[in-house]
């Protein structure tokens, strides 16, 4: 059962880790007016989701025996599904009908608005009593939990960003054919 946590933990960083990097583009596109930094948050977000859907997943199949429940209204398992409606949230603002740049702004604006719910997902398990276990890898006296469980930990999370990437790179690709396609429509 304790083989679920190397999918787990891997897909919850990077479930925070690409909408942090979302948030990034966003800042980046509503100060500079840059259409690719919106068009590669917007590139993200699918990826984003899918990476959050796992966690939400996995973790009720992790749950269940170790906690007698599939699922319990925690901080950290609240936080994370109010972070699945933000990216839904995300993606149905992106599939509107409307004119591109007005849609990219609303949606940078969102995507900064839900950055909020990042550090509660993250530290939801130090303010609040709740069933998770606090932080075991990053931590500021050392991660606390043996190497031999570490280290396949991160050798996963190094091949899902790896997967991350390729999959921003072809969602990317995609985005830019699209914008072209409309381009020549008018």
């Amino acid at each position: 059962m304790v083989k679920i946590m190397y999918l787990h933990v891997p897909s919850a960083w990077l479930s925070l880790g690409v909408y942090f990097f979302m948030t990034l583009m966003s800042i980046i596109y509503l100060v500079t007016k840059t259409p690719i930094a919106a068009i590669i948050a917007k590139a993200a977000t699918p990826i984003g989701l899918m990476f959050t859907l796992v966690v939400l997943l996995t973790g009720v199949f992790w749950g269940r025996p170790m906690w007698g429940v599939w699922w319990v209204w925690d901080a950290r398992l609240t936080s994370v599904l109010i972070l699945t409606f933000i990216y839904m949230g995300l993606i149905l603002i992106y599939r509107l009908e409307n004119k591109q740049n007005k849609l990219l702004k609303i949606a940078s604006f969102y995507t900064i608005l839900g950055f909020i719910n990042i550090p509660v997902v993250k530290f939801s398990v130090d303010w609040w009593n709740t069933l998770h276990q606090p932080a075991s890898i990053l931590r500021l006296d050392g991660p606390s939990i043996h190497y031999t469980m570490l280290y396949p930990l991160i050798l996963v999370f190094i091949g899902l960003c790896f997967l991350c990437l390729s999959l921003l790179t072809i969602a990317l690709k995609i985005e830019i054919m699209k914008s072209k396609l409309r381009k020549i429509k008018l």
